[in-house]
């Protein structure tokens, strides 16, 4: 193209260049545009020559089809679409497998030892893999599951004690109370006598009747009182669960008392009573609290061998909410260089064969298990007081701390 008589291009306007138009039928086009630069090779023999000071003769606009490069892009991505999606997937699956055997297996492992320990099974432990935090919770499980069987252990050796001493204290009252329900059943047998005297000497008349009949009621009430008698030994005797419910530590302390009383009487020991707490009810359990009452008792006989007088006495406790019994003799006294260890299972001092030592170590336990205290009063040659506070409500498991300031056992 011969550009005679046109002014000559300094420069290529910002319009051209590069560009993508979308054709007609809908496929992209790229127009190219490249500018002619004034060069000797440029003129030709039936054309002008160009002016030297000319830099830009002209402009070549080349466009080109991208229909075919499109598609073939649109096949790229698509490609690289999918083999994206498979490399995921197989990262995924990968990753899945590991993690199956790095920690689902031993998930699953873990998860058997709350269910085992459900169904009451105290030797089961979960293996223990790694140092990571599921190794830390099986070490954690199986510390566990051993601290629940050392805290069975140690309930059923308490169970154990508990009933050991209560049998020896149904050892140290047999005697006793043979010669208790003795009295009664010769007053039976006079009666018995008397009675049948009075019918094989004949007809009875009127007042004769009476007499025997008399007679016969009297001998009633010495059954009923045997009767009692029995009872309450095979009450203290049996083992209860650990049912705690509302009691009336009044009502406990006077069958306390009847079931000791005879031996009281044996030993010439006077019994006072000063029941001055205005509600005697709280939470405990009544066989529990009976044996302890019924071991400070023989444990006061014990220190009184020459005779002596035993004070039981209550009172409420403001702020907390607590009952108070006190048991006192004025017996022997505890020395001073032994009263730490009067609580320890199987500690004792006498010197009788069939004393098991464990009479205040059982007290010790039932206080323990009603959250209460216990304290020691004594002077060597003048007595001992035991003081037993309980608190009238039991609180629940996970709130277990005891509602005194002071220690469960406490010496004056």
């Amino acid at each position: 193209m011969c550009h005679i008589g046109q002014e000559p291009l300094e420069h290529i306007p910002e319009t051209a260049g590069a560009r993508i138009i979308t054709s007609p039928n809908g496929y992209r086009i790229l127009g190219v545009v490249n500018p002619i630069l004034n060069e000797p090779t440029c003129a030709a023999p039936n054309c002008h020559q160009p002016p030297s000071k000319q830099k830009i003769l002209g402009m070549l606009d080349s466009q080109f089809n991208l229909s075919q490069v499109d598609r073939d892009n649109l096949v790229i991505r698509n490609l690289m679409i999918f083999y994206s999606i498979g490399a995921v997937l197989a990262i995924e699956l990968f990753a899945g497998l590991l993690l199956m055997r790095m920690l689902h297996t031993r998930v699953v492992k873990l998860a058997d030892g709350p269910r085992e320990f459900k169904n009451g099974n105290l030797d089961f432990s979960v293996p223990v893999e790694g140092n990571d935090e599921i190794a830390d919770l099986a070490r954690s499980f199986n510390s566990m599951i051993a601290s629940v069987k050392r805290a069975e252990a140690e309930t059923e050796l308490s169970r154990k004690m508990v009933q050991v001493a209560k049998m020896a204290a149904m050892g140290k009252l047999a005697a006793s109370v043979a010669h208790e329900i003795n009295n009664p059943l010769g007053g039976i047998l006079t009666y018995c006598r008397l009675t049948s005297r009075k019918i094989n000497a004949g007809p009875l008349t009127e007042e004769e009747r009476v007499v025997a009949q008399g007679y016969l009621e009297a001998a009633t009430c010495e059954i009923r009182r045997c009767g009692n008698i029995v009872k309450n030994l095979l009450q203290f005797s049996t083992s209860a669960e650990s049912v705690m419910e509302k009691v009336d530590i009044h009502s406990l302390i006077d069958k306390s008392l009847s079931i000791t009383n005879h031996h009281f009487e044996i030993n010439e020991i006077s019994t006072v009573t000063r029941l001055e707490a205005k509600n005697s009810n709280f939470i405990g359990n009544a066989n529990h609290i009976t044996q302890a009452l019924i071991a400070l008792f023989m444990n006061a006989v014990e220190a009184m061998p020459g005779g002596g007088a035993l004070t039981v006495a209550t009172q409420d406790v403001l702020g907390p909410d607590a009952l108070r019994i006190s048991v006192a003799d004025n017996g022997m006294g505890i020395p001073h260089e032994i009263r730490s260890c009067i609580f320890e299972p199987f500690f004792t001092t006498k010197e009788d064969a069939h004393s098991t030592g464990l009479g205040l170590s059982v007290v010790y336990g039932i206080m323990l298990s009603h959250q209460g205290k216990i304290e020691v009063e004594s002077e060597p040659g003048r007595g001992t007081t035991f003081i037993l506070t309980f608190p009238r409500q039991i609180k629940p498991p996970e709130d277990q701390k005891t509602m005194f300031e002071q220690p469960v056992v406490s010496h004056l």
